[in-house]
């Protein structure tokens, strides 16, 4: 079994690490929107956004999820986006990623995950 990687928090200065894995999956966005965007979901607590990160600290993977709730289904946690680098792909990293979203959610006594 692989070692777990590194996971934590996104924080403001992990933009530009994420701008550019946000773009390996062609979706280009501006780092001051990119920067607005994550402003506002940080003060949700309904939202996660968490990065896994190398031995340097360096960003190398990311996932956004967010907590619903729908009339039929009730409530759920939806993964929104998830990126790893194409350099550390196949190594475990998106696994740990869902999973730290699937603790997240069962620490909100969620535990129906969506992608």
């Amino acid at each position: 079994m692989q070692p777990t990687i590194p996971l934590r928090l996104a924080t403001t200065a992990d933009i530009p690490a994420i701008s550019r894995l946000m773009l390996e999956l062609g979706y280009e966005t501006a780092a001051e929107e990119l920067q607005r965007r994550l402003e506002l979901l940080l003060v949700h607590g309904d939202h996660l956004l968490r990065v896994a990160v190398d031995e340097h600290d360096d960003v190398i993977g990311a996932i956004h999820a967010a907590l619903r709730f729908e009339l039929s289904a009730g409530a759920f946690v939806e993964i929104e986006a998830m990126v790893v680098a194409s350099a550390a792909r196949r190594t475990g990293i998106g696994r740990d990623l869902v999973r730290g979203a699937e603790a997240w959610a069962a620490q909100r006594g969620v535990f129906a995950v969506r992608v």
